[in-house]
This record gives C-alpha cells, structure tokens and sequence, in this order.
C-alpha cells in the first residue's frame, strides 16, 4: 500500500511541475532567469579575455628575452663545436695524435 502512495505522489508532482511549466508566467520567469545567465555567461568570458590579455603581454617580454637568451647560448654552443671541429682537424692534418 505504501508504494502506491508514493507512486500516486509523484504523479501529482509531476502533474503540478507541467502545469507550472505551461503557464506563461513561469515561461516568463525562466526567460528572464536565462537572460540573465546568458548575460553574466558573458561578462564572466569577457573578463577572462582581458586576463588573459593581461597576463600575455606581462609575459610576452619574459617570453622574448628566454628566446633570445636562448638563441644566444645555441650560438655560443655551435660556435664551440665549430672551433672544436677545427681544432681537430687540424690536429689531424699536421699528424698530432
């Protein structure tokens, strides 16, 4: 007996939530609260972007500056092999060992 109680329940409730649905009132409100979710969904996107606009030009010198270094040490680095390539190539053409 107690499951029918239960199940008569719920088809009530569920009876009363479509017929609140349907009305133009509660449509009303659920458009009002939608527009208003749509307008901070928004907002909230555009605040993101000037962060993250922000945060790229605070970090896009720090960005050149690693790439430069960067660069710097590779030539430094493969300048040191090409010295050292001549180095012992000429060790090997005067017939040091």
């Amino acid at each position: 007996m107690f499951h029918f109680i239960r199940f008569a329940a719920g088809v009530l409730t569920g009876m009363a939530a479509m017929a609140l649905i349907k009305s133009k009132k509660t449509k009303a409100g659920l458009e009002k609260a939608e527009d208003k979710l749509r307008g901070a969904a928004a907002s909230t996107l555009r605040t993101v972007e000037k962060a993250s606009a922000k945060a790229r030009e605070h970090l896009a010198p720090e960005a050149e500056e690693t790439t430069e270094e960067t660069e710097a040490k590779e030539a430094k680095a493969s300048a040191r092999k090409r010295s050292g390539s001549a180095t012992k190539r000429e060790k090997g053409e005067s017939g040091e060992g």
